[in-house]
């Protein structure tokens, strides 16, 4: 470990945006912590080729991974914080409906999903089945790693897209450098900006608003919705800190 002083925060996160969102803030509010992100590059969480997989095992094998890659072990991190999009995955299957006329594989509506046929309607269902029952798996988790390391799962819903430009079904995935010119243009700190779409009273001790956070977005059709708990996060990097 380079900074002996310093205990790594990980944030296991989908893209390299969510990176460029988060990075400096946390880095300016934390800077008695190390700071590192690890990229997966997908949703591990409603990954169907992985569907056998225990969803503990592979967010804990990709937790080894970085750090034994990093020369790092379970007594140099504090926390590892997941942030994963929501992809509607809580809605009862009856919402994933078929247009045949829609040229979209997939598009994320107001109060549904639509695909153009019944392989993709069958699809979108698996996953979100796998999805959502791998999101509560680790949304009641406190600590991974046999409990030797604080964990915590946040989200963005219906993804990033939607919190930072209000677009659900963007035509292609924004890049990093959108990300840069929305935070140049953003006045408010970016955890400011994010409580906005935090679905619940704020009248809360933090534990009950992060439950409450999550059992709110698992309701009806609440997960395609423009919502996020990723606020939530900085005050339990506070508090962990204290």
């Amino acid at each position: 470990m380079s900074n002996k002083a310093k205990k790594v925060v990980l944030l296991l996160v989908e893209g390299a945006c969510e990176e460029a969102l988060l990075y400096d803030r946390i880095r300016t509010l934390f800077n008695n912590n190390e700071i590192r992100f690890d990229i997966i590059k997908g949703d591990i969480m409603g990954d169907l080729n992985q569907k056998s997989s225990n969803i503990k095992n592979l967010i804990g094998d990709r937790v080894k991974s970085y750090i034994n890659k990093m020369k790092l072990g379970p007594k140099d991190l504090l926390a590892i914080i997941q942030i994963a999009d929501t992809d509607g995955c809580f809605i009862d299957e009856s919402a994933v409906i078929i247009d045949e006329n829609q040229d979209r594989l997939t598009l994320y509506n107001s109060k549904n999903i639509s695909v153009p046929n019944s392989n993709q309607q069958s699809k979108i269902i698996e996953r979100n089945k796998l999805k959502s029952k791998n999101i509560h798996t680790m949304r009641t988790l406190n600590s991974i790693l046999s409990g030797k390391v604080n964990y915590q799962i946040y989200y963005f819903s219906r993804a990033l897209e939607h919190i930072l430009f209000n677009e659900a079904n963007p035509e292609t995935r924004y890049k990093v450098r959108e990300v840069e010119e929305f935070l140049e243009n953003e006045q408010k700190p970016i955890e400011e900006f994010l409580s906005n779409f935090l679905p619940i009273s704020t009248s809360m001790t933090l534990e009950e608003k992060y439950m409450e956070s999550w059992q709110s977005i698992s309701a009806d059709l609440a997960s395609l919705e423009r919502f996020s708990n990723v606020s939530l996060m900085f005050d339990y990097m506070k508090m962990i800190n204290e």
